[in-house]
């Protein structure tokens, strides 16, 4: 008599187990609204970080764009008076934003000159001018800073004093273009430098 109990007893435990198994295989609706928003912020989170790694990333070329450009044009400048017998103050403009530099290279009826020119370029849609440090060796001239980046000063000071070597000072200003005003994207840079001719 007992085994026909504990039998019928097995039988219904085993019966509310299945039950409950199968009330409980899935996920309630609040659980699933949990796993989801904490799955949104987790998304939210990483967005937000990959935003800021690349808002970085794109300031940091800004800045180096327009660091380099400054560099490589004073640093051929300084070259080229260094390596010049004169500047010819006739055709030189100082003290004057923007100026000009004429060099003098006897022997090889060429002078060097440095100057400024505008032109316009399409930066994402928008027509820009800007203005371009440039070089003319005897002819056409070339550029010495590239289209991203506009030279937004070039001063030259003549600092020769009697007897000695013509000495020039150089003031360099660059900014990067940026057509609509994106944060990521100002970058300025300035350089200045004095360099005297080798007698």
């Amino acid at each position: 008599m007992n085994n026909g109990f504990y039998g019928a007893t097995r039988h219904v435990h085993a019966r509310t187990e299945k039950k409950n198994l199968r009330q409980r295989s899935g996920f309630t609706l609040v659980e699933m609204v949990i796993a989801t928003a904490l799955l949104v912020v987790v998304f939210l989170v990483g967005f937000d970080l990959l935003w800021q790694v690349l808002s970085v990333q794109s300031k940091t070329l800004a800045v180096q764009e327009v660091q380099q450009n400054a560099r490589i044009a004073l640093r051929r400048i300084e070259t080229e008076i260094r390596n010049s017998s004169g500047v010819t103050l006739a055709s030189s403009t100082f003290g004057v934003d923007p100026g000009t530099l004429t060099l003098d290279y006897p022997g090889t009826g060429t002078d060097v000159v440095f100057d400024t020119a505008t032109s316009t370029v399409t930066v994402g849609g928008v027509s820009m001018p800007y203005r371009m440090l440039r070089i003319s060796v005897g002819g056409s001239p070339v550029a010495l800073t590239n289209d991203r980046v506009d030279v937004t000063k070039f001063l030259l000071t003549n600092l020769t004093h009697g007897q000695t070597p013509a000495t020039i000072r150089i003031d360099i200003g660059v900014q990067m273009l940026n057509p609509g005003s994106d944060t990521t994207r100002n970058a300025s840079f300035g350089l200045s430098s004095t360099v005297s001719l080798r007698r």
